[in-house]
């Protein structure tokens, strides 16, 4: 995967920028508050769709403007392809070549980017969820099928939660059906995760 192209429109403090990174390498440099880190952080929003340090979408775009664009061309197995991201009003649209994304499947399609940031100490320091959010999140970039996979897993259990904050009133029927999607699924992501780890393995040692 190669970035061939970046465009950023209204996002954080930068109203226009574009740019064409080096086939090699690219270094940021400029004063404090010029918009550095805004430019990472666009480039992983266009890659992930999650903003890097926003608590809400809303904050990503500049003061003043009512929206943000940010659109890059990647190289991808010797094929051009663009994704773009919209954000206005609250909310995101994702677009591949120009046209809104049928699935986010189909709009990720092997870009990925890795963040360092120093609150990824966490993933150390702090408790299991962030480990497991930290490795699924690789696991998704190695099999984009794990993201449908992980959200009806979730889907199930917070299902079922409620199914069993209802206490009494509930057919044991339901329950066993929601028992074995969540077997069923759980082994799923359990296995994903286990083919990630054996391939890391070797490089972890």
């Amino acid at each position: 995967m190669r970035l061939l192209s970046l465009q950023v429109q209204d996002f954080r403090n930068l109203p226009a920028v574009q740019l064409a990174p080096s086939p090699h390498a690219t270094i940021a440099v400029g004063q404090n508050g010029q918009g550095k880190t805004n430019l990472l952080e666009a480039l992983y929003f266009l890659a992930t769709l999650k903003p890097l340090r926003a608590g809400r979408l809303s904050e990503l775009v500049r003061w003043g403007a009512s929206a943000a664009r940010v659109t890059g061309r990647f190289l991808l197995k010797g094929a051009e392809r663009e994704i773009s991201v919209e954000v206005g009003g609250g909310t995101r649209q994702a677009l591949v070549d120009g046209k809104k994304a049928s699935s986010l499947e189909d709009y990720f399609g092997g870009v990925s980017v890795v963040a360092f940031t120093p609150d990824d100490l966490e993933v150390i320091k702090g408790g299991p969820d962030a480990r497991r959010a930290f490795l699924d999140r690789a696991v998704f970039n190695r099999f984009p099928a794990f993201l449908k996979e992980s959200r009806e897993y979730a889907r199930a259990l917070k299902n079922r939660n409620r199914l069993l904050r209802d206490g009494a009133t509930v057919d044991a029927a339901y329950l066993d059906a929601y028992d074995e999607t969540l077997a069923r699924s759980g082994a799923r992501l359990y296995a994903r995760r286990r083919a990630l780890m054996a391939e890391l393995a070797p490089r972890a040692q």
